[in-house]
């Protein structure tokens, strides 16, 4: 929103105006330019207009009709091409000019004769630089302002028009006037950010979990990384296939990609508990050689089997297992409507993720594991390699001292200095990994107690159980069935309430009511909002507010006309849902002393389809179905469960009709048509011409004064 600083507290007609042509002409052209915005939209403010206002008692007396001045006025401002003129030497684009360039050039026009004196429009008219009526009112903060709408192209990412936005809208504020404000009040993509940013903490810590609670059951360092190295490795290749399947990261993908996290580690943690099983039956087979006999190959061998064959040996358990758990997702990717839409993303991803952990458990698994830790690293020899010794005949010393220097220098960079990273590298993995053992010592020592009161309750209770296994039976079929009572009392939706700490109030005043007083219901409202705070500092922090639904691109049907308005709440970060409530309660009290105003709240959804509860009356008499419908709205309304009940029947804006008299406007050489024209020119006014004032054009509106 575009507001502005005014020493008085409100802007004049003149700032105003300014106001939004300045709106109109930088940040709106500064904004369409933006890749991926389809159209900005201006809203609010007071909007240029010249108004030629009739005194009819004049024109009437001078006999010169509105028509014939709407007539003049358009045939006089003349701006069109008449040709091309060709010589010999150059050619000459012919153009008629005889535009209004100033408001005493519309007011000098000579509109006809009378008595043999010319007639100018002055003397029948005032010619005056004004504004289009208003069909919208915008306030921020309680002060009056310009909207600038903003609308991304139908496949456009809104996360990344929103950045490509905000970096444009940094260049309108560095080149802003100082006593202009434009700030952002609604952006569609912070809520898809902080969704997805909230999904993958929830994903990555998630991760950290799972492998803090490998680490305290299996107390092995190496396998807990061997295991570990699973979840990144699969969530890459997962990224792969969700690349080439044209799958973004949003809520639904990152959701799946979250969910199958804890089931990447099942197959590696099978795969690698078999492969040391056999490790340790292949060692205690070899228990009867001695360690002499024993050699390095052979202890290799004997690694790279009990891997081997520790691996085939659940191979097909773990596919099985894989795809048994494939086969409750892969149904969703096949759904149709609104629930294969949101599902298809997560089942998909899950399933991905899935098949890339059977992968990584039958190849990288079984190749981690078949590494053995070593005595001594594989470039030590680098510092206790001798130093080659010098050749003996003369030419080999001249060339082996001559070229000493450059070998010293290439043997520093490519050998001993990559050695010294690679050993402080090493340093620090071990001198972390000291650390960490060290400090989870204690975690370690009281999961373990834990974990063997846990062991010896459980076993103890499973001795019980089978002692009484009619009982256990029993109480398992009770809860079974009591489970299955309850979930006609858990309630069904399609998307829960999501609170982003924001709410928004649309209010509907009889029809016919002007557009004044929607803003000054709506003014008050954002005011009892504010000052809701029982004698503290606010919990509101910023208030948007609309009268009218002129700068609505897509409004609904029921939000028609002067009398709609809405409200939009943004709270404190601070504010708990607690304080939001309050606030509402705080408008629902103020709105029960406005009996004729009808109010419906509201908070952001992903999808908003319609009211969760709908009453349909089918019937053919329109005065029955509104008094019926407003008979079921009150009694709904009598009840605590129900609140903002209301109607889609609603009275219609007040009319003033006028019925022709065919006879008469016969006998008077009249028509209904002409007649008609003539009354909407003279009440509503008519467009004659558009006046040039630079680069834009201005409508002229020509129309009786308002005290005739």
């Amino acid at each position: 929103g575009l507001t502005a600083q005014s020493d008085t507290s409100s802007l004049s007609v003149a700032q105003m105006k300014r106001l939004r042509l300045y709106a109109e002409q930088q940040v709106k052209r500064a904004l369409e330019s933006v890749e991926g915005v389809a159209a900005v939209r201006v809203g609010g403010g007071l909007e240029n207009e010249i108004h030629i206002l009739i005194d009819q008692q004049k024109a009437s007396q001078l006999s010169i009709p509105i028509t014939r001045i709407i007539d003049r006025v358009s045939a006089e401002n003349i701006n069109a091409a008449g040709g091309r003129i060709d010589n010999a030497a150059q050619a000459f684009l012919v153009r008629t000019l005889n535009q209004f360039e100033t408001l005493s050039d519309i007011e000098n026009l000579f509109i006809g004769r009378f008595e043999g004196r010319n007639i100018q429009l002055k003397d029948v008219a005032t010619v005056e630089s004004a504004y289009k009526d208003r069909d919208v009112v915008t306030r921020f903060n309680g002060n009056e302002g310009i909207e600038i709408a903003i609308y991304k192209e139908g496949d456009a990412n809104a996360v990344n028009v929103a950045q490509k936005v905000a970096s444009r809208l940094n260049e309108v504020n560095n080149n802003l006037p100082s006593n202009y404000t434009l700030s952002e009040i609604y952006d569609q993509s912070v809520f898809i950010k902080q969704a997805i940013d909230n999904v993958k903490s929830a994903a990555v810590m998630g991760g950290i979990l799972a492998m803090l609670v490998l680490y305290l059951f299996l107390k092995d360092f190496w396998a807990t990384v061997i295991i570990s190295v699973s979840i990144p490795v699969s969530v890459i290749a997962t990224f792969n296939l969700m690349y080439a399947n044209d799958i973004s990261l949003n809520m639904m993908s990152l959701g799946g990609i979250a969910l199958a996290v804890g089931l990447l580690v099942d197959n590696s943690i099978v795969v690698l508990e078999n492969i040391d099983r056999h490790k340790k039956l292949k060692v205690a087979g070899s228990d009867n050689a001695t360690a002499n006999e024993k050699t390095t190959a052979e202890a290799t061998d004997t690694e790279a089997s009990a891997a081997s064959e520790g691996t085939k040996e659940v191979s097909g358990a773990i596919v099985a297992s894989t795809l048994t758990t494939m086969a409750v997702f892969v149904p969703l990717i096949f759904v149709e409507g609104i629930a294969g839409q949101l599902f298809k993303d997560q089942a998909l991803t899950v399933s991905f993720a899935l098949a890339a952990s059977l992968v990584v458990a039958l190849t990288l698994i079984p190749a981690m594991a078949h590494k053995k830790k070593k005595q001594q690293l594989d470039h030590e020899d680098v510092f206790t390699t001798p130093a080659p010794t010098p050749p003996t005949s003369t030419l080999g010393k001249v060339m082996y001292y001559v070229t000493l220097p450059v070998r010293w220098v290439f043997r520093l960079i490519f050998v001993f200095l990559p050695a010294a990273l690679v050993t402080l590298v090493i340093g620090a993995w071990h001198i972390v990994s000291k650390l960490l053992s060290v400090a989870f010592k204690p975690l370690i020592w009281v999961f373990n107690k834990g974990f063997d009161l846990l062991a010896s309750a459980y076993e103890k209770l499973l001795r019980v159980s089978l002692k009484a296994k009619a009982l256990v039976l029993a109480t398992a079929f009770i809860l079974a069935a009591g489970a299955i009572m309850l979930v006609p009392k858990l309630g069904m939706e399609l998307i829960p309430t999501l609170s982003q700490g924001e709410f928004s109030v649309e209010v509907t005043l009889p029809a016919g009511s002007p557009l004044a007083r929607t803003d000054a219901i709506i003014s008050e409202l954002a005011a009892v909002a504010v000052n809701n705070n029982d004698g503290g500092e606010t919990k509101v922090l910023r208030t948007y507010a609309m009268s009218g639904t002129g700068s609505l691109i897509s409004a609904a049907p029921n939000q028609g006309g002067d009398h709609w308005g809405r409200l939009n709440i943004v709270m404190q970060p601070s504010a708990t849902a607690a304080d939001m409530d309050a606030v509402k309660r705080a408008l629902r009290d103020y709105l029960a002393f406005k009996p004729q105003v009808q109010a419906t709240f509201s908070e952001p959804e992903l999808f908003s389809f319609a009211s969760p509860i709908q009453i349909e009356i089918a019937g053919y008499d329109l005065n029955q179905l509104q008094q019926y419908g407003d008979a079921i709205a009150t009694k709904l309304a009598s009840f605590n469960n129900f609140a903002d009940v209301t109607t889609s029947i609603r009275d219609g804006n007040p009319e003033l009709k006028i019925a022709f008299h065919h006879a008469k406007l016969a006998r008077l050489e009249l028509d209904a048509s002409t007649v008609s024209q003539l009354i909407a020119a003279k009440v509503g006014g008519r467009v004659a011409t558009q006046y040039s004032v630079e680069d834009r054009k201005v409508d002229v509106l020509v129309r009786t004064q308002e005290n005739q």
